[in-house]
């Protein structure tokens, strides 16, 4: 071998060992990053005998891929569920004790089996009327927030859906790149790394199939194999109640098993509503409320017995803007010594005797309570519901969190082989160093004796 093609396989030694000592450098650097996976490459040797860098590898597991995503669009699912269910506990201050829509009706019942014990004393028909009041102003209070959650979903919703179309255009762009890597031989490790991460950001959103292309890139399909992207991205619109693509179909039913279903079941009506907690549950929210103000009022045997007459002058409750006392009461509680004492007894004996509450329009199930068991039934039906969520998201966190762990131990960088790797690829480099400067030396003396 003459010196010329000594230097030559030198130099391509050093460079190979350099390209090398990069990987290795970005692969412990990165180690502890999110969704790296270990890069390395593969050495071969060319026509002329010099070592060169003939493809890049990048650590892979596809079923393990795969059911990180689907455990992350469950999970995904179900923590969005409990997120609601969450702000519902809180609308119906649920986890206190008692809550306060359950003390607000006991009070109420206790201050009318007062009356019946002193009907024409004005600071007990002070009470009945104020604990009226604050009645009244609890279920308001609760109907008002449960408006405000509907119109959050709903903006959620909206979120979600652009949400959804930045994570396919970002996706596009990467297909892009990596076609064009992988026409001038270049490593795609990285961009495949993002890609991995934005299709895993979609499966938060819908439960997504992946499918390779020949040119490296990938299409997205929905599990019952709507397009979301093969080639261009689809973009998606959502009008309030449905979600078409790009050509006007409606895919609201196709993108399901993440957030966004999960988003759009919280705010759906259906007729009769789902008895699955987190489904429906706006709908049933509202219109159990709306039977707790019927108890109360529209021909109620609460009412019945108040006012006989019939006259809705003369009702204790209204219900116009609202559920409110009416006002002649709140202006003089006195004019409850209009009552007789049949109207005292019978009312009084409206919140001890059981009425069926049941519901199928609400999801509502009593046929024998109180209206006292009427709001416990409703608090009780609801705390239920988040318990139950709260339990399977939980879980589902879990599963995903156990397949993220298990790719990133499959795919991750193992740091202790690393550093081996990267000393004995110094070695290598210092090798190689070495004997190129031997051999420029040799030169240096070869023309020295001429």
């Amino acid at each position: 071998m003459t010196l010329s093609s000594a230097l030559t396989v030198a130099l391509a030694g050093l460079q190979t060992s350099s390209t090398l000592l990069q990987l290795t450098s970005s692969n412990i650097s990165n180690a502890q990053t999110p969704g790296y996976t270990e890069k390395s490459a593969q050495v071969s040797t060319n026509a002329i005998g010099n070592p060169e860098i003939s493809s890049y590898i990048r650590a892979t597991n596809t079923v393990l891929q795969q059911s990180f995503n689907a455990a992350t669009s469950s999970s995904s699912y179900l923590g969005t569920q409990n997120k609601y269910m969450k702000q519902v506990q809180t609308i119906l201050n649920s986890t206190t004790n008692p809550p306060a829509l359950s003390s607000a009706m006991s009070q109420f019942a206790a201050a009318w089996t007062q009356l019946q014990s002193s009907p024409e004393d004005p600071t007990v028909q002070q009470a009945v009327v104020q604990v009226g009041v604050n009645l009244a102003q609890q279920i308001n209070n609760i109907s008002d927030q449960t408006l405000k959650l509907q119109t959050q979903v709903q903006t959620d919703v909206q979120n979600t859906v652009t949400q959804l179309n930045n994570d396919l255009t970002t996706i596009a762009n990467l297909n892009q790149q990596i076609f064009t890597a992988n026409s001038e031989n270049q490593p795609v490790g990285g961009l495949q790394d993002q890609l991995d991460q934005a299709v895993n950001q979609i499966s938060s959103i819908a439960n997504v199939q992946v499918f390779m292309r020949n040119n490296g890139q990938v299409a997205i399909y929905t599990s019952n194999g709507t397009a979301l992207l093969d080639g261009a991205p689809l973009t998606f619109t959502y009008n309030g109640s449905t979600i078409t693509d790009s050509s006007g179909s409606d895919v609201t039913n196709s993108l399901t098993g993440g957030s966004l279903q999960a988003e759009l079941q919280f705010n759906a009506t259906t007729s009769p509503p789902s008895s699955l907690p987190g489904v429906n549950t706006i709908q049933k929210l509202q219109g159990q409320i709306t039977d707790l103000i019927n108890a109360f009022t529209n021909g109620s045997a609460f009412e019945t017995a108040y006012n006989p007459g019939g006259l809705a002058a003369n009702d204790f409750f209204t219900n116009t803007s609202g559920l409110a006392v009416n006002s002649s009461l709140v202006s003089n509680p006195t004019n409850l010594s209009n009552l007789t004492s049949a109207e005292v007894n019978n009312t009084a004996n409206t919140f001890t005797t059981n009425y069926n509450f049941t519901d199928a329009t609400t999801g509502l199930a009593l046929n024998s309570g109180t209206t006292t068991s009427l709001v416990n039934t409703i608090l009780s039906g609801f705390q239920q519901a988040a318990n139950t969520i709260s339990t399977q998201s939980q879980s589902a966190t879990q599963q995903q969190t156990y397949y993220q762990q298990t790719l990133s131990n499959a795919t991750g960088v193992n740091v202790d082989s690393e550093l081996v790797n990267l000393t004995n690829l110094q070695n290598s480099y210092a090798a190689s160093a070495h004997v190129i400067s031997t051999i420029s030396q040799m030169f240096n003396d070869l023309m020295g004796s001429v």
